[in-house]
């Protein structure tokens, strides 16, 4: 699932998280580190893993989603 926020800002993350919520479930979420993930762990109920920096390896599944979501909504 996506969503499209409106800025790279964490509240912005944070309500389109927030109303996402209500529909689903989350087992965990994985986030790379950018500032729109900076109060990430405060909304959530469910752990929350974020990838070390300049450590490709720890992000492969979130740059192959953002791939394949890049293709339907380019920036």
């Amino acid at each position: 699932m996506f969503r499209l926020i409106s800025g790279k800002f964490a509240h912005s993350l944070n309500t389109a998280l927030l109303t996402l919520q209500r529909k689903v479930k989350f087992k965990s979420i994985t986030s790379e580190n950018g500032r729109e993930f900076a109060r990430l762990h405060e909304m959530v109920r469910c752990p929350v893993y974020y990838c070390h920096a300049c450590t490709s390896f720890e992000c492969g599944s979130n740059e192959n989603h953002n791939q394949m979501i890049r293709r339907l909504l380019p920036k």
